[in-house]
């Protein structure tokens, strides 16, 4: 079950504030996931992609993949990148991605973000990316660890 309150919660408790600060930074998660769940809804539409296939390119286990676009979960930073190369993102819209899960963007400076952001922008699959990071000795994108 997810931790996640009820609109209806939420709306209580910002008629019943005395003090609006309080209630924003006490449920600052929900606004952030509804925030990751409005962008996925977005990129699912503007890709004409399903959960269901950018799930399974992501290489995420399907319970969790679907938790994610719910915002039941918030994915790790490795898993939202999985999730950039299941929708077939460049490394620009990855980025905004990271903005939203609030990971640090892909850094052209460090060795593994340099491979990705280079994979991304050509369009390779999370399997070839996995692959080149390996063959240049870098930690491979985790994406089925629980």
């Amino acid at each position: 079950m997810s931790d996640a309150k009820k609109t209806s919660e939420l709306l209580n408790e910002l008629k019943n504030a005395t003090d609006l600060k309080t209630v924003l930074s006490e449920n600052e998660a929900e606004f952030q996931a509804n925030e990751l769940v409005s962008y996925l809804k977005e990129l699912l539409a503007e890709k004409k992609v399903t959960k269901a296939s950018v799930i399974r390119a992501a290489r995420l286990h399907e319970t969790y993949g679907y938790q994610i676009f719910s915002g039941v979960r918030r994915p790790s930073r490795d898993r939202a990148i999985a999730l950039a190369f299941g929708f077939r993102l460049n490394a620009e819209e990855t980025d905004k991605l990271l903005a939203m899960t609030e990971y640090p963007k892909l850094y052209a400076k460090n060795k593994r973000d340099a491979i990705m952001i280079f994979a991304l922008d050509r369009g390779f699959s999370l399997d070839e990316t996995n692959d080149t990071l390996y063959e240049m000795e870098e930690a491979l994108i985790e994406t089925f660890k629980e």
